[in-house]
């Protein structure tokens, strides 16, 4: 004899086609880096560029006031910088907010910044809009230092159109 237990046929599961498509650089020492954001088409899905992080280690703690971020748009706008003409020079982060939305090439950004002077500075880029996605352009990352040792890192979180 051979005990057994009837149970109900399991439901089929079925797989969601990926929603998210992340695009990595690591550990680049050059003082420009320019990341281009634009649709990448890939299995016949259009993908679109959704945020813009990035983040630089500065390892030697004496070098971290003399070694900063500034990211421009293809126009030459400075997003983030300590330059006076840049939209965003400090911290973004206060009393109930982490992001500050500007203004740059007639579009509006939700802006994250660590500020300057910390080990790791870091920041985000994505449009206001939860809906919008970030335009087909060239965003320019200077590291502003001598010859100092830093790291730059980005990513570009890609989501399907």
């Amino acid at each position: 004899s051979l005990k057994f237990k009837v149970v109900e046929k399991p439901t089929e599961v079925k797989l969601e086609p990926l929603q998210k498509l992340i695009e990595k650089e690591n550990r680049i020492s050059d003082n420009e880096i320019f990341v281009q954001t634009q649709t990448k088409t890939i299995d016949n899905l259009s993908w679109k560029p959704r945020v813009l992080q990035g983040s630089m280690l500065t390892p030697d703690r004496n070098d971290m006031s003399s070694v900063n971020l500034q990211v421009n748009t293809e126009s030459g706008t400075c997003v983030i910088g300590q330059a006076e003409e840049c939209l965003i020079n400090d911290s973004t982060r206060k009393p109930g907010a982490i992001y500050e939305i500007i203004e740059a090439d007639g579009q509006k950004f939700k802006v994250r910044y660590s500020g300057p002077d910390v080990r790791l500075e870091k920041f985000s880029i994505l449009p206001e809009s939860d809906s919008d996605f970030l335009p087909d352009t060239v965003w320019d990352i200077q590291v502003i230092k001598d010859d100092q040792v830093s790291r730059l890192y980005y990513k570009i979180n890609y989501s399907l159109e």
